[in-house]
C-alpha cells in the first residue's frame, strides 16, 4: 500500500507515523546487504508481513475496529548511515476518527518482528531497539 498523492493536501486527513529499529550484529547485517539470508529476502518479507498485519489491526487489538482500511506507506530498509540497523517506517492516514496510530504501530511492530525472526538463526544477538510514534498530523 502506498500513500496516495492527494493525502498531502487534504486538511480532513488524520495521519500518524511509527518507527521501529532492529539492531543486528555486523555479520547478520552484511547478509542482508548481500541478500544472502538463508530464509530469503528479509526486507521484502518484513514489508509484506507489516502490510498484512496492518489490515488485521481490528482483530489483533480488539476495540480498534476499522470501518475501512487507512492508507498505509511502509518502508523497511537498511539504515544508510548506521551499519547494523534496519529501519522500519510506517505511515497511516485516514479520514474520520479511525485508529491510524494503532495501524501504523501494528505495521511497524510486525515488520520489526519479522526481521528479528528471519535473522535470529544467524545470530541470537538481534534486538528490536525501538518502536514509537514519530509524528502525528491532522
Amino acid at each position: 500500500m502506498r500513500v496516495c498523492p492527494y493525502m498531502q493536501h487534504d486538511k480532513n486527513l488524520r495521519g500518524v507515523s511509527a518507527i521501529a529499529r532492529v539492531v543486528l550484529p555486523m555479520h547478520t547485517w552484511q547478509q542482508l546487504v548481500d541478500n544472502m539470508n538463508a530464509k530469503g529476502d528479509v526486507l521484502a518479507v518484513a514489508r509484506l508481513a507489516g502490510m498484512m498485519a496492518a489490515e488485521q489491526t481490528g482483530t489483533l487489538a480488539p476495540g480498534y475496529g476499522l470501518s475501512h482500511h487507512p492508507h498505509l506507506h511502509l518502508d523497511v530498509k537498511l539504515a544508510p548511515s548506521v551499519p547494523g540497523q534496519v529501519l522500519v517506517n510506517a505511515s497511516a492516514a485516514s479520514h474520520g476518527s479511525e485508529c491510524v496510530g494503532m495501524v501504523a504501530m501494528t505495521a511497524a511492530a510486525v515488520s520489526a518482528l519479522t526481521v528479528y525472526d528471519m535473522c535470529k538463526a544467524s545470530s541470537k544477538s538481534c534486538v528490536i531497539q525501538e518502536l514509537t510514534l514519530s509524528e502525528s498530523y491532522k
